[in-house]
């Protein structure tokens, strides 16, 4: 058993390090409040579509969802995909605002 953890963790960081070194993204902070069309339903959050400086950019794929508290308030980060780019934002449950954190740029 513990081989097979051992085997899928060195796989996993093993993926990291080949997907860095092929693709090598940078990023950009931002930091700016954005508009977002969202769907509520069950508990979960979805973005459908965002905008920033007056472009609307439909959510291809929402490829990671993680949440963390910044003080009280609880904030759910997504890792989106559309067709202009790679984006993280993030959405505060507390002041009900989104924000553009991060821009991912091919470097």
């Amino acid at each position: 058993m513990w081989g097979l953890i051992h085997i899928d963790i060195f796989y996993y960081i093993y993926t990291i390090v080949v997907y860095n070194n092929l693709y090598n993204f940078m990023y950009e902070t931002v930091g700016e409040r954005i508009k977002v069309a969202a769907v509520f339903e069950k508990g979960e959050v979805r973005p459908l579509v965002f905008s920033w400086n007056n472009v609307k950019q439909k959510v291809k794929c929402i490829n990671l969802i993680h949440s963390a508290f910044e003080g009280s308030a609880k904030c759910l980060f997504f890792s989106l995909s559309t067709d202009k780019g790679e984006y993280k934002i993030k959405y505060n449950t507390q002041d009900l605002n989104w924000t553009l954190e991060q821009i991912y740029l091919e470097g």
